[in-house]
């Protein structure tokens, strides 16, 4: 019992450890200046930089024009999402990345679909 104990208190540390690194680098203060960059790549460059996982759609496209001087990588990430009309949705440590537009469709996609299955 005793050894379960402490296995389980080590598995603890160990998951607060790699929750504050990750938040940590996401705090992570970067400086970036891109003229007409790819919209994607900036977006796998801050991912990169922030040491998170993301996964882009295919439907994010354009170029951006980006002067960042030592902001946190997470405040970054959303500016620039916001400007470009896109948006993010969490899945535990995967963070994915698609058009607001889309995003609204499918919501009300899901809430059409909801209310048939419900009867209405």
């Amino acid at each position: 019992m005793r050894w379960l104990r402490f296995g389980l208190g080590a598995i603890l540390v160990f998951l607060l450890m790699a929750h504050s690194n990750a938040s940590l680098a996401e705090q992570q203060k970067i400086s970036l200046d891109l003229k007409d960059a790819d919209v994607a790549e900036t977006i796998r460059q801050l991912a990169e930089m922030g040491g998170f996982s993301v996964v882009i759609s295919q439907e994010v496209q354009g170029t951006v024009t980006v002067r960042l001087l030592n902001v946190p990588v997470r405040d970054a990430l959303e500016i620039l999402l916001q400007t470009a009309g896109l948006t993010m949705v969490r899945k535990d440590s995967v963070i994915g990345i698609l058009p607001l537009k889309t995003l609204l469709q499918m919501d009300s996609q899901d809430q059409e679909a909801r209310h048939r299955a419900a009867g209405f």
